[in-house]
């Protein structure tokens, strides 16, 4: 499997994330469709990530709606599905591991938005094992 630097995978996510705010993640929030279509591509093998992307959504969803999670962390939620949904990522999904990058700023996102992803799991009675 392709490997990255934490630092490649960190500037890849806030680059996204710096200017994004609430009309951003309404915009996110009503693409619960094309998110689902994005993640059913994800292989088998990164199920935890397909997962975790989908609580990323949740995350931006809820702070669309209520703003009840911080702002920082709805960013790297927002930033890391917009990394998803591009088709200009450090591996083409076409490729061999080319789900790689997404996973590793997928996994970047909720290390960063750990108190975000414990809320919510709280709020929607979830079990935050299953995401961290």
């Amino acid at each position: 499997m392709t490997t990255f630097t934490s630092q490649q995978i960190e500037a890849a996510l806030v680059l996204k994330a710096k200017e994004l705010g609430p009309e951003d993640f309404k915009r996110i929030a009503a693409a619960g469709q094309a998110v689902q279509g994005l993640l059913k591509e994800f292989p088998e093998e990164l199920s935890k990530s397909r997962d975790q992307a989908w609580l990323l959504f949740e995350i931006v969803k809820s702070q669309a709606e209520k703003e009840n999670l911080s702002l920082e962390g709805t960013q790297l939620a927002a930033s890391a599905l917009i990394y998803i949904g591009s088709p200009m990522d450090l591996i083409p999904n076409e490729e061999i591991d080319g789900f790689a990058d997404d996973a590793a700023v997928i996994a970047l996102a909720i290390e960063r938005a750990e108190a975000d992803v414990r809320n919510l799991c709280k709020l929607a009675q979830l079990d935050p094992a299953k995401y961290l």
